[in-house]
């Protein structure tokens, strides 16, 4: 009976650990996707910090941005800007004159095309998406987004289709 009690304990112990493990990995994880901020570190450079105020991701770019659905903008001198996930890792190894962040599955970049710089948008894969033809751009609301094109405002999709005219 003494044995079975011990053994008991000790699958319940067992049990609870593997729970409790479990559930502080989650919390983890959690913790990072939505808790990292940007921060300053000793040397001037931006970083991101957790809730514990550690640097998950080294101080080492001149402009962090927050994370928006686990990707954020950060950029380099001469304000180039590059995407970067929650570890830090470079998403595209393309650098950007500007950028907006993801709204939508889509974000908005500026192509350098020599001497002529337009907006277009990029999807999460680096595909162009919408072509780089905007002298400036908005965000995308409910599918849409609100585009300069020539003298004329008009509303395009996120297939580059004109939705109506302004």
């Amino acid at each position: 009976m003494k044995f079975l009690s011990i053994a008991s304990a000790l699958i319940i112990v067992f049990f609870s650990q593997a729970t409790m493990s479990i559930k502080a990995s989650e919390y983890i994880e959690n913790d990072k996707t939505h808790s990292l901020r940007p921060a300053q570190g000793d040397n001037g450079k931006w970083g991101y910090k957790d809730n514990r105020d550690i640097f998950v991701i080294l101080p080492r770019f001149e402009y962090a941005g927050e994370f928006h659905n686990g990707i954020a903008v950060v950029g380099l001198l001469k304000k180039k800007f590059y995407y970067i996930n929650l570890k830090g890792t470079i998403l595209f190894n393309a650098l950007f004159d500007d950028v907006i962040n993801f709204i939508e599955k889509l974000s908005a970049v500026i192509i350098d095309m020599g001497e002529i710089k337009k907006w277009a948008y990029i999807d999460k894969n680096k595909i162009l998406c919408i072509f780089s033809k905007f002298d400036s751009v908005n965000n995308f609301k409910v599918g849409k987004a609100f585009v300069p094109l020539g003298e004329k405002h008009i509303y395009i999709d996120k297939q580059s289709r004109i939705m109506n005219k302004h």
